[in-house]
């Protein structure tokens, strides 16, 4: 995978949202990071209703990490380890993060950094569109999508309201009927 000059989803989505950021125009997305230890205790299973590889915690069956084959040569799958001095002797590319909310700000920060790419956390959280170099759809217009592709891709609870409740703090509030309702909700029907 080539790292340089990208657009890059940071490690926080399941594969619904770094699907909805590479729709967007996230060039590479990075999967939420993955403990070795955990990982040692997952077996890879194929996915036929959904279309997906999943690889799912053994004698659970929770869905440790999904990716589909739409992901192919766009997810990088982290996984942490605990002898970071080997990790940080593999680097040799550096990725800039941080302070990323326009589409513009990927050249100001890689401009300034002279860093091979450029990584967005907060600002694809709150609008996955912000790849698009057409510019920021309106959030509700993402909001929906992304609740459209937890449902398809049948997306832990947990995780789907984690992300929705993020977007609404960030341009509305909890405490509003729509933010209430997410919270209340206990399956994906109830966010439909």
């Amino acid at each position: 995978m080539d790292y340089r000059d990208k657009l890059v989803l940071a490690p926080m989505g399941t594969l619904p949202f770094r699907m909805l950021a590479a729709e967007y125009g996230a060039d590479i997305t990075y999967g939420e990071e993955i403990i070795d230890h955990k990982f040692l205790k997952c077996k890879r299973v194929t996915n036929e209703s959904l279309g997906t590889t999943d690889f799912l915690e053994k004698g659970t069956d929770s869905v440790v990490f999904r990716t589909c084959p739409e992901e192919r040569g766009r997810v990088v799958f982290q996984m942490g380890t605990s002898n970071a001095v080997r990790a940080l002797k593999a680097a040799e590319i550096v990725i800039a993060n941080g302070d990323i909310f326009e589409y513009e700000d990927f050249r100001r920060i890689k401009d300034a950094t002279g860093a091979a790419s450029v990584m967005v956390a907060r600002g694809a959280m709150w609008n996955a569109s912000i790849f698009s170099t057409k510019g920021k759809i309106p959030w509700e217009d993402v909001k929906r999508e992304y609740v459209r592709k937890s449902i398809l891709w049948d997306n832990d609870i947990k995780s789907t309201k984690h992300t929705l409740k993020e977007m609404i703090m960030h341009h509305s509030c909890l405490e509003l009927p729509e933010g209430k309702a997410v919270i209340k909700c206990d399956t994906s029907a109830d966010i439909a």
